[in-house]
């Protein structure tokens, strides 16, 4: 068939088109049509197409790999940033005190100087991002199961953490590894926003794998634990974690951690030491281990409480005069300060700390202060308490080293007691065991054992870490929730939780329904205004007069839509009654003005001025670009239990899901539910 033949067929297929005139295709013409098709196609033989698809998926398979590859590198960097100047800065701030022979000016220097670099810090986050704040692991939980939030992922946000973080260093009680794993997600996305990688775009699930591995870069970036840091992350941040997700998450945890190994052989900064820890343990020493793991998990759980309490009565200003954001970083980063400069082994940055409490052999003198167990002691009781106050400033901050040493100070403290009761395990062995289960109790994580190791090159007390790890665990999860769970909840993230009480299970999908945000398909402005204004839905149904759902929409985008048509009649429309209208939009107590059912048939005869005047009883067009129709909305039948429905939510990433009873809309559920009913 010429060319000139196909465009007569379509031609004459247009014309049967507009006129209407013949219900069916002829044989002949729908031969002709098929041959349209074949003649489109007709280059791409089966092998040909075969072909095709291998190079485009190793095309795709290259691109996937490349952008890991990018990502553990930019991400190694950045903690390498963070690590030298943090380093250089804390150390040009010890030498300059040490110069000053006066000691009230000397405290007087170290507090003013601490207090500057908060005060920048906390500036971040109030005039420019204040995304930053907090470790960002709770965000980056929400962001992988769904939840949309792109501020948390933006340039500025990377920026301002990473300086937040840098002035942070040495002025409070913070640990790093939860702003680098916001920190690598932030570099995932912004890679990923690279044209090159525009192929691996065409697939959502592709971002989310990304994302998902670019986590354990994060980790290993701080601990340079690569296998430890990918069953971190999984723990921290996944409810639900794809298996062949995790050689992904491997090569990028392992790559980030060869290029902070290799920077780091140049000395640039304070490392963590590989100790010696000598092999030998009792039944005993398994005692007392069970007995650390028991005090960790309590321990754990009241600093959780202490952490949450603190940033609800700070959130709510239960203290007028001291909750203000700057007036609260000054005063608990001067408190601290004053007590660092008071007591030398508080002075003591985690690195070191832990260089200290894992060495095999003796404390040194800076443990002597109040003797080796009155200061173990001390520390443990100020660490603690200053690990709370630090993350309920409004700052970058993680809380892994600082709970991680402190845990490593208690298990000091018991070994001075074991030799009493028999035990004959090194005291390096009760402290790594003892931290380890102190991390178990407070992010609720097992693999925290694992990550010991690989940092202490060490592994021969597996069993002693496992019983103190596994106890810390379970009564930390009994108890209460984890660290980043509890603040999800403070901060309202509409993160999924795993399904946690029993009764639960049971439960169908008519009993936790709420009632849905709805308009019918040929619904007027005053309808589709009135549905904007429900405060629990994301999205609106569309349903017809049978309520049968059609398709849905985001919410947010019913002002957009609406302010445009009242664009449209901009000319039409006195001034008083276009803020009238906008007023009616924007604000739900503001009072539409109601119109005679009756006069409805005869607008259609009034001019555009008496239309523009009847605003909201004008139709929907929702084949507007605007409304982005969803023509395939989730739903479920009633008697579908809740543990589906939460699977469903979970694998699809969705906010809102519809119940229809004999296909119906009768409810929706929300995300939301599943956190509610876990406290």
């Amino acid at each position: 068939m010429s060319f000139k033949e196909n465009q007569d067929v379509l031609s004459r297929l247009a014309e049967i088109t507009q006129d209407f005139a013949i219900e069916e295709i002829d044989p002949v013409m729908e031969s002709k049509i098929y041959n349209i098709e074949s003649f489109e196609n007709y280059s791409f033989t089966q092998k040909q197409r075969n072909n095709y698809s291998k190079i485009k998926a190793m095309q795709k398979n290259f691109l996937f790999m490349l952008a890991l590859t990018l990502i553990a590198f930019f991400t190694a960097c950045v903690a390498i940033f963070i690590d030298v100047v943090a380093y250089n800065m804390i150390k040009y701030k010890k030498v300059l005190i040490f110069m000053i022979e006066n000691p009230y000016l000397g405290c007087f220097v170290w507090v003013l100087i601490s207090v500057v670099f908060i005060c920048c810090a906390t500036s971040f986050g109030y005039f420019i991002a204040p995304e930053i704040d907090g470790s960002g692991i709770p965000e980056v939980k929400g962001i992988l199961s769904g939840v949309e939030l792109p501020k948390y992922l933006s340039m500025k946000t990377l920026i301002c953490k990473i300086f937040g973080l840098i002035c942070c260093s040495g002025s409070l009680s913070i640990g790093k590894e939860g702003p680098h794993v916001h920190l690598a997600a932030i570099v995932a996305y912004r890679v990923l926003k690279m044209k090159i990688f525009e192929p691996l775009k065409e697939h959502p699930g592709v971002q989310t794998r990304i994302m998902e591995s670019s986590v354990a870069a994060g980790v290993a970036a701080v601990m340079a634990a690569p296998l430890g840091s990918v069953f971190f992350s999984m723990e921290l941040t996944a409810t639900f974690y794809m298996i062949h997700n995790v050689y992904l998450a491997l090569y990028c945890g392992v790559l980030s951690a060869f290029f902070l190994q290799w920077y780091r052989l140049l000395g640039l900064t304070e490392v963590i030491n590989s100790t010696d820890i000598p092999e030998g343990f009792n039944n005993y020493d398994l005692i007392l281990f069970s007995l650390i793991g028991l005090a960790s998990g309590i321990i754990g759980v009241l600093f959780t409480s202490l952490t949450k309490f603190l940033v609800i009565s700070r959130s709510k200003k239960r203290i007028p005069w001291l909750h203000r954001r700057f007036r609260y970083a000054i005063f608990m980063t001067t408190l601290y300060s004053t007590i660092c400069y008071v007591f030398p082994f508080m002075m003591l940055n985690a690195k070191q700390v832990f260089n200290q409490l894992f060495v095999n052999g003796d404390l040194g003198n800076t443990w002597s202060y109040f003797g080796v167990a009155g200061s173990l002691g001390v520390f443990i009781s100020l660490k603690i308490l200053f690990t709370a106050t630090s993350t309920s400033v409004q700052i970058p901050g993680g809380v892994f080293l600082p709970i991680l040493i402190c845990g490593a100070a208690f298990g000091r403290l018991i070994h001075m007691i074991s030799y009493s009761f028999g035990g004959i395990a090194n005291a390096s062995m009760y402290a790594a065991v003892a931290g380890g289960a102190f991390i178990s109790s407070t992010c609720h994580s097992l693999s925290v054992g694992l990550i010991i190791f690989e940092m202490t090159g060490q592994i021969h007390y597996v069993v002693p870490m496992l019983l103190a790890v596994i106890i810390s665990y379970s009564i930390g999860c009994s108890l209460g929730l984890n660290i980043y769970d509890a603040m999800i909840i403070v901060k309202k993230i509409p993160y999924l939780p795993a399904i946690r009480k029993t009764k639960l299970y049971n439960t169908s999908a008519y009993e936790i329904m709420d009632q849905p945000a709805f308009v019918l398909q040929n619904c007027t402005y005053r309808q589709l205004r009135d549905a904007s204004f429900n405060k629990n839905a994301h999205k609106v149904a569309i349903v017809d007069e049978n309520h049968y759902v059609l398709a849905d929409f985001n919410i947010k985008l019913i002002q957009k839509y609406l302010m445009k048509c009242l664009d449209n009649f901009g000319d039409v429309l006195r001034k008083d009654q276009k803020a009238d209208i906008e007023s009616c939009i924007q604000n739900e107590k503001h009072e539409v003005k109601e119109i005679n059912p009756n006069l409805m048939p005869v607008l259609r005869r009034f001019s555009s001025i008496d239309i523009a005047e009847n605003f909201w009883e004008l139709p929907v067009d929702f084949t507007d670009r605007i409304f982005k129709i969803n023509k395939h909305p989730m739903v479920v039948q009633e008697n579908t239990s809740l543990v589906k429905i939460h699977y469903l939510f979970l694998m699809l990433g969705l906010m809102q899901l519809y119940v229809t009873k004999e296909f119906k809309l009768v409810g929706v559920i929300y995300r939301d539910y599943f956190t509610k009913s876990n406290k």
